[in-house]
């Protein structure tokens, strides 16, 4: 969540991995007829800074696991999926293969 003051915290999805230590990459759908999403951006524009209440919800990669991955995403939900297949591209073994499958 996107803390905006006390009261409004806003929900959008992180698209950074683990390894990504020195930041948190956010993926924010802004336009001038978002201005939900736009009042963050110019939030970060102002400040350069916000602040960020996580970790919510379930979306993880089970490094432990050995069984095939499957990732279905598609408007906002891209965020962590693209965060879930870069870590399993990070951390590969060769008893789990990556299958790639996309469409426009």
């Amino acid at each position: 969540m996107v803390v905006m003051d006390e009261r409004d915290k806003r929900p959008f999805s992180v698209a950074s991995t683990p390894a990504q230590q020195d930041y948190i990459e956010l993926h924010i759908g802004a336009s001038e007829l978002n201005l939900y999403a736009m009042a963050v951006m110019d939030r970060v524009l102002k400040e350069q800074a916000i602040t960020v209440d996580i970790p919510h919800g379930e979306a993880w990669l089970r490094e432990e696991g050995e069984r095939p991955l499957v990732l279905i995403a598609g408007g906002t939900g891209f965020s962590y999926a693209r965060s879930i297949l870069l870590t399993a591209l990070e951390t590969a073994t060769q008893s789990r293969y990556l299958n790639l499958l996309g469409w426009p």
